[in-house]
């Protein structure tokens, strides 16, 4: 499959293949062939997002645009009101949990551009049918010197969207629903990738990453050769390194299958070091995605990285466990900072 890459062009089509799962496609018909707000199939309060710039729908005139602070202004469909479910779900949208990643095109003969993920910014509560909203390209710093957005006059220069002093009073914000439990000291089940060799503990970003992207190529091999050996060449060829394909903020690394055909939802957490149960790290979107996916996601915890020999060994998370905080203590290490409206 071809990865996922801002600035790249796409076809509804080829996003249909990051995104739909096991939906159909239909060219210019049905829900991924036409629609230009899409839940994607992995996480259903994640969007895929098509604008195309100076659309007329009825009697409405889209006015959307993105500033040159990536700011990208946008309207929902004219026949949605604020008390929509999907609107009321874009309002509480949590881009630490989930994602919107959009889609756009000067007009309706080009293929669409990927400018990257969004996050909410504000949306005016006094107007709907259609509901104005200001969403921040999150990977703007990447996208804003990309000649597209430079020349082909998408940039707008001023918001068209006007918003009250005191804006988004109902916004969620996730509280902090964390409690110390025990540790277990209980010995996990292992089962072996190759020989190991310990490792180093004191990582930075650059080498945490490092560890992080070896490991998810191994577990994408080892999937791929599990299933083979059960004679599943299908689900073989289908296992994708998620995260490098379509990128990170999913909630998992790898999706692979089990041999009955039903997904597998794998987050895969890399250590050198040779304690199996030493602490990893996890995102508050991962731990959402495990709850969203109980009987479908696990994670696989490799320790004692070989680097040189790409080998490790590892044992499985489940859901289930992860969740369980009489299994596993949640330790807060960051806190989100917002200012209070």
């Amino acid at each position: 499959m071809t990865k996922l890459s801002i600035g790249h062009e796409y076809k509804r089509q080829e996003v249909h293949k990051f995104f739909g799962g096991n939906t159909n496609f239909s060219r210019g018909s049905g829900t991924w062939g036409n629609h230009g707000m899409l839940r994607t199939e992995q996480d259903n309060l994640s969007w895929v997002f098509y604008v195309t710039l100076g659309q007329k729908q009825g009697s409405h005139q889209f006015d959307e645009g993105v500033s040159d602070q990536g700011v990208l202004t946008w309207q929902s469909q004219p026949s949605l009101s604020l008390d929509n479910k999907k609107i009321l779900d874009l309002i509480n949208f949590d881009q630490d949990e989930h994602n919107i990643y959009l889609f756009i095109r000067r007009n309706g003969k080009e293929d669409y551009r990927y400018l990257g993920r969004l996050g909410y910014l504000a949306h005016n509560p006094d107007i709907e049918k259609p509901v104005y909203f200001e969403w921040q390209l999150l990977d703007w710093d990447q996208i804003k010197q990309d000649s597209f957005v430079k020349d082909l006059a998408i940039i707008k220069s001023t918001s068209t969207l006007e918003l009250p002093e005191k804006l988004n009073e109902n916004a969620y914000t996730p509280g902090l629903k964390l409690s110390k439990s025990q540790q277990p000291y209980k010995k996990k089940k292992t089962a072996t990738f190759g020989s190991s060799i310990p490792g180093g503990i004191d990582l930075n970003l650059e080498r945490r990453k490092q560890v992080g992207d070896m490991g998810e190529s191994i577990v994408v091999r080892y999937e791929r050769q599990m299933l083979r050996d059960a004679n599943q060449h299908e689900l073989a060829d289908a296992v994708e390194h998620s995260s490098l394909v379509i990128g990170d903020g999913l909630g998992y690394d790898v999706k692979s299958f089990n041999e009955d055909g039903s997904v597998k939802y794998i987050e895969v957490k890399t250590t050198t070091q040779n304690n199996a149960l030493s602490d990893f790290f996890i995102s508050s979107g991962e731990m959402a995605f495990a709850d969203a996916h109980k009987d479908s996601y696990v994670i696989y915890r490799l320790y004692d990285l070989d680097e040189k020999n790409e080998c490790a060994s590892f044992f499985e998370i489940s859901a289930e466990e992860l969740l369980n905080k009489d299994s596993y203590d949640h330790i807060p290490t960051n806190y989100r900072i917002a200012y209070k409206r």
